[in-house]
């Protein structure tokens, strides 16, 4: 079967202060939660690069992120510099190139909203992302990871 979207594609999530950024994870199958309580304060990378490179009949570098991987992120407080925000990302990152060579992305994505607070748990039903379904209803108090 022929691969109609043969060619490479770079996506690159990047940060430009060196006390921000990103860190892959990978979910803990053997607890309740899957991700870690705490976000780490250091070690996180500027840049989070995604390649997918493929012939017309088969896949040669596949970077994206694996159904067991999720995103750790830190980044600066937007009403006071000298604080963090931290937040996750589920695997479930997308992207499609546009006709005026944009990308649109999608992914799933908790921020805690209280400055230099590490905790990445949520309450479902009283979490900050909003999860519309395709007829536009709201599906938050039913959102799964």
């Amino acid at each position: 079967m022929k691969n109609m979207f043969a060619g490479k594609t770079i996506f690159k999530l990047y940060v430009n202060d060196e006390n921000t950024g990103f860190k892959r994870m990978q979910f803990d199958e053997y607890s309740e939660y899957q991700t870690i309580y705490l976000a780490p304060t250091d070690n996180y990378t500027n840049l989070l690069e995604f390649i997918s490179e493929s012939t017309e009949s088969k896949q040669i570098i596949d970077t994206k992120l694996k159904k067991n991987e999720y995103i750790i992120y830190k980044c600066l407080n937007s009403t006071n510099s000298t604080m963090y925000n931290y937040g996750k990302i589920y695997p479930k990152l997308s992207s499609w190139p546009q006709a005026d060579k944009t990308v649109k992305v999608k992914f799933t994505y908790y921020c805690n909203p209280v400055p230099d607070d590490r905790n990445l748990e949520f309450d479902p039903k009283q979490n900050l992302i909003r999860t519309i379904n395709w007829r536009g209803k709201d599906n938050s108090d039913n959102f799964e990871p």
